[in-house]
């Protein structure tokens, strides 16, 4: 299972750090998260096609409009039936709503610019108020799913609770590493594809294209060993569902928290030598960024995970020790 995942979170680098390469350098965007929009702007295009085609593509593209923006009231009806209906699903009238009106700015972007102030009311600007409204959907789903998922844990059966909980906690994990490896293989590669393009374009001194790797490489380590120790979480929870109290979730714990050390001085690390090298090469660098970003999400979950697994440790050992004086 492990190696499945870690196989899978590889292809996804690998598609991602592709994908960048698609759209900075085929598609020509000028910001990576112009990406969150692109589905629906591709979507208003063909509606806005459809519609001007002819009377029959006017009609179904009005059809697949109220489809597309009446689909979570469509969900919310679906679960009315099943009698599954939970507080957070008051959300999906609200997104439904949105998507009506959103999808409406996107068949007609010209409208976009009303509702931005004056000195950004020109045509330029309107990716950017594309990708406002592209933040608040995602923001409503996103809200919709966590509520959605925390009222899932609190209605889970007594019976095997602790192996459902690790379950639908490995799931989470999951995700969180699967955005982790996103992150890294196609923003981060992004913005690395931005600047080395700003370096040939201003003929700078060939030092700066080496710290912009370097940089790069650095920046990305401490969100690699954030997904290797995601990813020793999910192990260790897996364990937890199978092999209770048994010398395989020992021995998983005991991964976890070698793994998050070793992101921890990563992390620290990491952040320490971007900053030295900057003020070595301070003289040969066209730019200069100094700070004391820490990248705390690593280091709060790599912290997490010591604790934890730290716990799963003395735990077992604890057993051990009842075990044997019985």
């Amino acid at each position: 299972m492990i190696k499945k995942l870690k196989f899978l979170f590889v292809m996804e680098g690998v598609l991602s750090f592709c994908l960048a390469i698609l759209m900075f350098y085929v598609v020509g965007l000028s910001n990576s998260l112009f990406i969150l929009s692109m589905p629906f702007d591709l979507i208003g295009k063909g509606l806005r096609w459809l519609s001007l085609s002819s009377s029959v593509g006017n009609i179904t593209a009005l059809l697949l409009y109220v489809v597309l923006s009446m689909t979570p009231l469509a969900y919310l009806t679906v679960r009315v039936i099943r009698h599954k209906l939970s507080k957070p699903d008051i959300l999906l009238p609200i997104l439904s709503i949105f998507s009506f009106f959103m999808m409406y700015e996107f068949i007609n972007p010209q409208l976009m610019t009303n509702r931005a102030f004056n000195f950004l009311s020109d045509a330029t600007f309107i990716p950017m108020i594309k990708l406002s409204f592209s933040f608040i959907f995602y923001t409503l789903l996103i809200a919709y799913l966590i509520l959605n998922l925390i009222s899932h844990h609190s209605d889970i059966p007594q019976d095997n609770k602790l192996g459902n909980l690790c379950i639908s906690l490995s799931r989470i994990l999951i995700i969180l590493s699967g955005l982790y490896t996103f992150l890294i293989s196609y923003f981060i590669s992004f913005e690395l594809f931005k600047n080395v393009d700003l370096y040939f374009g201003e003929n700078r001194k060939s030092i700066n294209l080496y710290y912009l790797i370097i940089d790069y490489i650095l920046e990305a380590l401490p969100i690699l060993f954030t997904i290797l120790t995601l990813i020793s979480g999910v192990a260790l929870l897996l364990a937890m569902v199978t092999d209770h109290m048994k010398e395989n979730e020992f021995l998983a714990a005991k991964r976890m928290s070698t793994i998050s050390k070793q992101a921890v001085y990563v992390t620290v690390l990491s952040n320490i030598a971007s900053n030295a090298l900057q003020f070595v090469f301070s003289n040969l660098l066209n730019d200069i960024d100094y700070n004391l970003d820490l990248s705390l999400t690593p280091l709060v979950i790599a912290f997490l995970a010591m604790i934890i697994s730290g716990y799963f440790k003395e735990s077992m050992e604890l057993f051990e020790d009842n075990n044997m004086i019985i």
